[in-house]
């Protein structure tokens, strides 16, 4: 596994180690292009501080390979690609980025996945695609410090609403998913509640005035 293709990337002067995952795989870096990007990685290279600047050596055990492989592709400038996922291992796979950057205390990450998991949820599926994993992904991606634009939200309630509506009945129209799958998000983000209660405020008071 390599990320030696990203565009900032070079094999010459890298002096940081850094080790992940419980098979110990080990990536060489740069440490003034980690310490740019990252307060975690600021404070481990930063002389006599932590025992991390003595050896050149960064030890991640909770990190898998593929997600620090991601990591580093972002941090060396490769693009950011994203897509709706649609099984829980894939759903799995951005979270870990997700949590792994903050861990990392990576400045922008969350926001570039913001911008491209926008266009990600145009191309959802409600319905026949958990709608779990996308509220999963959006509350982390606000953790991060990112957002998710307030007209893709609304969008994203319409089409959850028009599914609803399909069933009939006494559930018809009462976006029924989103609560579900709000319940089953394990550290909740107030802003990305906030920001998803007024997308559905506006579709349900747009819904009755019509």
């Amino acid at each position: 596994m390599s990320f030696d293709s990203a565009p900032l990337y070079t094999f010459q002067a890298t002096d940081l180690i850094i080790e992940v995952g419980d098979e110990g795989d080990r990536f060489d870096a740069h440490k003034h292009i980690l310490a740019a990007q990252s307060e975690y990685f600021r404070k481990a290279c930063r002389p006599n501080t932590f025992k991390e600047s003595f050896k050149d050596l960064v030890k991640l055990p909770g990190v898998k390979p593929g997600t620090m492989i991601k990591i580093l592709e972002w941090i060396y400038r490769s693009d950011v690609s994203i897509s709706f996922p649609t099984s829980a291992d894939e759903a799995g796979a951005v979270l870990d980025i997700l949590a792994a950057a903050d861990y990392l205390q990576i400045d922008g990450l969350g926001r570039d996945y913001g911008f491209k998991f926008e266009r990600a949820l145009g191309n959802m599926l409600v319905g026949s695609q958990p709608i779990d994993y996308a509220l999963q992904i959006m509350n982390e991606i606000y953790r991060g410090g990112g957002t998710i634009n307030q007209d893709e939200l609304r969008a994203l309630v319409i089409r959850v609403k028009e599914v609803d509506s399909a069933f009939g009945g006494y559930y018809s129209g009462r976006l029924r998913m989103l609560p579900e799958a709000c319940e089953k998000i394990k550290e909740p983000n107030g802003e990305f509640f906030r920001e998803l209660a007024i997308a559905v405020g506006t579709v349900l008071s747009q819904s009755r005035g019509k």
